[in-house]
């Protein structure tokens, strides 16, 4: 029997050492990157010459252990042709290497520090990371390994912007091998991605790679997929096979490890006992987890162990999770909870193990503490026939053990032969007229058993259903089934058609996509969810391209086609059946309204985000009493359309103006030039669209659609709402202000007929704290942010003085932030801890008490899975923040007093004292701790107020510094800010601003750099015009030193002019000395504006218009730039206004020839205004 295992750190999750895996030895000695190449020089190349029979027995590991990666230096280089990327046209979707079969295209993340040891090639061609979050911080790249590549085509047909052209592999490693190997050497940022979605799975680590596959190899993308998800902690059991073949072919091991050591386990087996040696694996894990927990407990009892508080705390949750049985779900990054555990509790036991001899035994099993992911993976040869009695077994045992079958339809390995899931039809070995019985329906077997997650799926037709199903299976806490469909060239096509082929076969209905899952039950949903309702491909034309069915069409076409008559008819009737079995309730139960009448929710959805919010929304429809049915746009019947009465739609947009997978067909057809304009008359409609403005051609798909159903003559009913995953709530800012206005346009009620608290959100584990949080208060990073050392907190005006005006100055050195002159620095404050203590006491908390929080799919914020409840509020939750009408509808489900209740019901109805009740509140700036506090029977638990109260949102301030003058650096100047509630004349203190005021140099900020509207002229001769009031002079300073900079490197510069507006020199005159001296330079001329200098006050748009003639030349006849920052109060109208006057006087303008041009200057991005609220 074959072995490989992970060469891994002792201890590290996922190490099976060559040994039996009862309980209690200590992980095998992990092996060195010396020994791997030790490995490769002295046995691999020497086989790979044909000379390993002169190669003597004690070369050889005894045991059969083995190095892994050693396929990463094979290089074979055996294609003739390999893509090369137009990173230019890259929209970074990352389905390139989603499908690659050999991961020899990879996305690259990368800090501008990486890149300053890169390539030239590899430089030039990084493009600034798009997608919001952490991608932020990064620089990206897809590359390939030209020596590595098969030539397969996949990803050249896969791409969506036509970013990938096949080109001879000489020109290919003459350009790209260098940076190849470069970019194999770059930190692996992806483990900050979320690995759940097609593009974040796709930045992390494949610890499958390079293997012996063939070219286009339809098993390989799911097993590297598995890997890339589950690799740190993945075992696997291996049934014997294609995926043993190119998973194990000595001496060449394509599955590898990480920088850490940690990689997937990998045995193999035999076809009749596979499935059973993986369970056994998995019960051996079992039993020496249960033996590690008797020790944990036997240490924790005994006084005479030496555990530091540190250690047994960890411990002690260790035990509580194993004794209570806690059901390890996965965080948000897709990551196990358990395994975070064991990721603080080994570098401790490490330190204390030799204390004593209990610790050592702790020590020395180390590796336990993890949980393992245990899959066990064949092909259908295994699953259906030879191994299928072990597999029934397994299915049969309710252990946590998943199954992952590669159905090729045949034995692929041995030639081709017939296997129960070959088709009614297909021509094989001991099938040679085509087979004569139905393929095995190996997943409807499976669900007769009811507590067995089921999923059927194909990553080349739908990418994120793959992966929602493998991640499901995985936290399912009993037995899975995932069924694959591996496009395999024995069945007789060009393995480069596999994309479309695969999708063909979706659409036909020859192969089925749904997912089975027991725990939807526990909600009181249909576990069944069929993923591919609609029928809409010809199965003649999907038959007919594969050899096994048209080889018997070419032979004996009667024979043939009474096959495929048969063939059809049981399709026909699996696709019925399964759309049954999807019906949230029968047909006949729908007598709320004929359906033409229901209204119709249709999604297109590529990552899930739109299609949950078409599930919400239809859920929303019915608790008003109204009747809906839910759809995806291309399962809708398209003919149907003009019959709806009304139609709400809910799509995203992909990439760079992409639709969604499950919206191309509707959108053809929506296209018809032929369909008449009044083909939609008398159907009512919205569209709602969901998107990521960081792209150009954001939301265009809901754009598309909307015009297009008014061109054809339906009736909007409500304008297209848009969800930005850049707002500050992503897109459920828009959804929020689009729901309530659709209700009004649907004449619905605007609240739920019957209201009932919703399921929580999160689950909560809760521990006594301490003083001392377990977790620090810097190790809590929101979601996008980098903490940032403040080394600066300057007073500039004077001590007492009203206006507290300050200068900050952040490190940024040794960080992932890099930042260009007119940037903005986003800050996420901390509330007070005095502030939050009183809070929790008001409510009733224990501010030191720890949790351990898990989030559901309802989850709408991102809360650390672990924290205690002062941090919490302190740096999580925006408790001090506004409240929205959404927060007390959402709080009078939980009133307990009748009059509380009916208070808080009022205030969220269309009556207008009720409307009027809420703009008083909202007037006196109530926060949520406010209200909370005026409603005392309203207590929401913990886990629900996780989802109610916003997380708390970053402040945005323009960088004051430029960063060729100050790269490792980055200064601010900020104004305290300050109010007096008007009901209580209590004088309340800006959130972020106070929190900056008492923060000291060393003291950890969070914060993450974004762009702003001001973008410099390329020209540095061009003159750049600037009007800045109070702190709005902090962009101009950067500004300026960016051309001061400039000069002083020996590069001419044009005129900086600067028009500044403050109320008193001496008190409010910033930076002036700094400003005097660049005056002095010649870089700069200053225009001041201090409006209580003197009897009669003066503004920046009075020394605007007073030099009209110089500002109208530097503008207009020198190409120069104009750019205003202050207060979005009046500011911007006033300076508008001078700028008017300037034009008219200028040059000799009438008032709309004056408007004209200044119109025409915003239009090129030469008038700029960045203004504050």
């Amino acid at each position: 029997r074959a072995f490989s295992t992970s060469a891994q750190r002792p201890g590290d999750c996922g190490a099976v050492p060559s040994r039996s895996v009862s309980g209690g030895a200590a992980p095998a000695p992990a092996i060195s990157q010396d020994q791997i190449e030790d490995f490769v020089e002295s046995i691999a190349d020497p086989v790979n010459r044909f000379e390993g029979n002169d190669l003597p027995v004690s070369a050889f590991e005894p045991g059969g252990r083995v190095p892994t990666g050693s396929s990463r230096y094979e290089k074979r280089g055996i294609a003739l042709n390999v893509p090369r990327v137009d990173m230019d046209k890259c929209t970074q979707c990352n389905y390139c290497s989603l499908i690659c079969p050999h991961a020899a295209v990879r996305p690259f993340l990368s800090t501008a520090k990486d890149l300053e040891k890169a390539p030239a090639g590899f430089k030039e061609g990084s493009r600034k990371a798009i997608g919001g979050g952490a991608l932020d911080h990064y620089n990206f790249r897809v590359q390939v390994s030209p020596l590595d590549c098969t030539g397969c085509e996949l990803c050249v047909r896969i791409c969506p912007a036509d970013a990938l052209k096949m080109e001879g592999v000489d020109k290919a490693i003459e350009l790209e091998e260098g940076n190849w190997e470069f970019a194999v050497t770059l930190p692996n940022h992806g483990e900050e991605i979320d690995k759940t979605t097609v593009k974040g799975s796709q930045f992390q680590l494949p610890y499958l790679e390079f293997s012996g596959a063939c070219e286009g190899c339809g098993e390989t993308p799911y097993v590297k997929l598995l890997t890339q998800l589950l690799g740190d902690r993945l075992v696997v059991a291996n049934a014997t096979g294609c995926s043993s073949i190119w998973g194990a072919s000595y001496p060449s091991f394509p599955y590898t490890k990480n920088a850490r050591g940690e990689g997937p386990a990998w045995a193999n087996s035999l076809f009749e006992d596979n499935a059973e040696f993986g369970l056994g694996m998995r019960r051996a894990f079992k039993q020496r987890r249960e033996q590690l927990m008797i020790h944990v407990d036997e240490a924790l009892a005994d006084k005479s162990v030496p555990i530091s508080d540190k250690l047994r705390k960890l411990l002690g949750q260790f035990s509580v999770m194993r004794h209570e049985d806690k059901r390890d779900m996965l965080l948000p990054k897709g990551k196990s909870f358990y395994n975070q555990l064991r990721e603080k509790i080994i570098p401790l036991l490490t330190e204390e193990a030799s204390k004593h001899p209990m610790l050592q035994k702790l020590h020395d099993q180390r590796d336990m503490f993890g949980r393992h992911s245990h899959w066990i993976i064949g092909g259908d040869g295994w699953a259906y026939d030879i191994g299928f009695g072990g597999l029934d077994h397994v299915l049969a045992s309710e252990e946590h053990v998943n199954v992952l079958v590669l159905d090729t339809e045949m034995y692929s390995n041995t030639g081709g032969q017939a296997s129960k899931s070959t088709p009614l039809g297909a021509r094989a070995k001991f099938a040679e007229q085509g087979k004569a019985t139905n393929k095995k329906d190996l997943g409807q077997y499976a669900m007769t058993y009811k507590n067995v997650y089921v999923a059927s799926i194909c990553i080349h037709a739908n990418h994120q259903q793959a992966i929602r199903a493998i991640l499901e299976a995985e936290a399912y806490p009993g037995p899975s089934l995932v069924i694959c469909y591996s496009p395999c060239i024995s069945q007789g096509f060009p393995m480069a058609e596999s994309i479309q082929h695969c999708k063909d076969a979706v659409e036909s209905g020859y192969w089925p996509l749904y997912r089975y899952n027991p725990l939807q039950i526990e909600g009181g949903n249909n576990p069944f969810q069929l993923d591919s309702k609609k029928i809409t491909g010809d199965l003649f034309k999907f038959l007919a391209h594969e050899n096994r069915f048209a080889a018997i069409m070419r032979r004996n076409p009667m024979h043939a086609k009474k096959h495929q008559d048969r063939l059809h008819q049981q399709l026909d009737d699996r696709t019925r059946a399964l759309n049954v079995l999807g019906l949230d309730e029968l047909p006949s139960a729908l007598n709320a309204a004929a359906p033409s009448q229901a209204i119709t929710v249709l999604f297109g959805s590529e990552t899930g985000n739109a299609e949950e919010q078409a599930k919400s929304l239809t859920t929303g429809i019915k608790a008003r009493g109204l009747s809906a049915t839910l759809s995806s746009l291309n399962d809708f019947e398209f003919d149907q359309l003009p019959k709806q009465s009304t139609v709400l739609i809910v799509v995203s947009t992909c990439g760079q103006g992409e639709f969604p997978s499950n919206s191309h067909q509707f959108w053809k057809k929506l296209q018809d030039p032929t369909l008449p304009m009044s083909f939609l008359d008398g159907v009512k409609y919205s569209v709602f669209g969901l998107g990521d403005s960081t792209y150009s051609l954001f939301c265009v798909a809901a754009e598309s659609i909307d015009v297009r159903m008014q061109e054809l003559g339906a009736t909007r009913i409500l304008n297209r709402g848009i969800g930005d995953d850049r707002d500050e709530d992503r897109f459920y800012t828009g959804w929020d202000n689009w729901t309530p206005q659709l209700w009004k346009a649907l004449h619905a009620p605007d609240k739920p007929l019957v209201r009932v608290i919703p399921k929580p959100a999160f689950k909560i584990d809760y521990a006594p704290g301490e003083a001392t949080p377990a977790v620090p208060n810097e190790a809590i990073v929101p979601p996008g942010a980098t903490p940032l050392t403040l080394t600066e907190n300057t007073l500039l005006t004077p001590e007492g003085y009203d206006r507290d005006i300050r200068h900050y100055v952040f490190r940024i050195k040794d960080t992932s932030l890099t930042y260009n002159v007119g940037d903005v620095l986003a800050i996420w404050p901390r509330n007070h801890t005095d502030q939050v203590d009183a809070f929790c006491k008001m409510y009733g908390l224990d501010p030191t008490q720890e949790l351990r929080v898990v989030a559901g799919p309802e989850a709408r914020n991102p809360i650390p899975d672990e924290l205690n409840v002062r941090q919490l509020f302190q740096c999580v939750l925006d408790v001090f923040g506004k409240p929205n009408r959404v927060f007390f509808d959402n709080l009078a489900l939980y009133a307990t007093d009748k009059a509380e209740q009916a208070r808080l019901e009022h205030m969220t109805s269309e009556d207008p004292e009720g409307k009027a009740l809420y703009r008083e509140l909202t007037h006196d700036m109530v926060n949520h701790a406010d209200v909370l506090r005026m409603f005392p029977s309203a207590r929401p638990p913990l886990e629900q107020l996780m989802n109610m109260i916003p997380p708390i949102k970053p402040r945005s301030y323009s960088i004051a510094s430029a960063p060729n003058m100050h790269p490792d650096e980055i200064e601010l100047c900020i104004v305290a800010v300050d109010w007096e509630v008007p009901s209580t004349k209590e004088l309340r203190l800006g959130q972020t601003t106070s929190n900056l005021k008492t923060t000291k140099p060393g003291d950890t900020i969070m914060c993450a750099v974004k762009p702003s509207s001001i973008v410099l002229p390329e020209d540095p001769m061009a003159p750049v015009l600037m009007a800045g009031m109070g702190t709005g002079l902090a962009p101009w300073r950067a500004l300026t030193q960016h051309r001061v900079f400039l000069k002083q490197q020996g590069t001419e510069v044009g005129p900086c002019v600067i028009f500044y507006g403050a109320r008193k020199a001496a008190t409010e005159y910033l930076y002036r000395e700094e400003f005097e001296k660049y005056e002095k330079m010649g870089v700069l001329t200053m225009h001041t504006a201090f409006s209580r200098d003197q009897a009669r006050k003066i503004y920046v748009q009075h020394r605007i218009t007073e030099d009209y003639q110089t500002v109208y030349k530097q503008l207009m006849e020198q190409n120069g730039s104009f750019y205003v920052c202050g207060s979005s109060r009046n500011v911007p109208e006033d300076i508008y206004n001078a700028m008017k006057e300037v034009m008219m006087k200028g040059g000799n303008l009438d008032e709309h020839s004056a408007e004209a041009a200044l119109s025409s200057l915003k239009m090129s991005g030469r008038y700029t205004v960045e203004a504050w609220s």
